[in-house]
């Protein structure tokens, strides 16, 4: 049942972003865009690592039944919460820098 909900929004959110970095995005190959992209890939990839070990414990050690069934639509939640902070960051730094 959750995974009816998921897979649309993990579609909205992907287009979406998907878009802004076909239209909006500066397509530049200088040093600026670089580094935007970079510090973007660095916080998505700590916000992934710590939810994913975070989701791993609890999955280990909780007891938690439910979760066992769910054990794939809980990481493509990780995998979602992941992309967005990556585009969120990137949005972030492009308006910053």
């Amino acid at each position: 049942m959750f995974m009816t909900y998921l897979t649309p929004l993990a579609l909205l959110v992907f287009g979406l972003s998907a878009l802004y970095f076909a239209f909006i995005f500066p397509r530049g190959k200088d040093e600026r865009t670089s580094t935007i992209l970079k510090s973007a890939y660095q916080m998505a990839y700590y916000v992934m690592l710590i939810a994913l070990a975070i989701l791993f414990i609890v999955a280990k050690y909780s007891g938690i039944d439910s979760l066992d069934e769910h054990f794939k639509e809980a990481v493509m939640v990780v995998l979602l919460m992941a992309h967005l902070t990556f585009v969120a960051s990137a949005v972030y730094y492009n308006w910053k820098m």
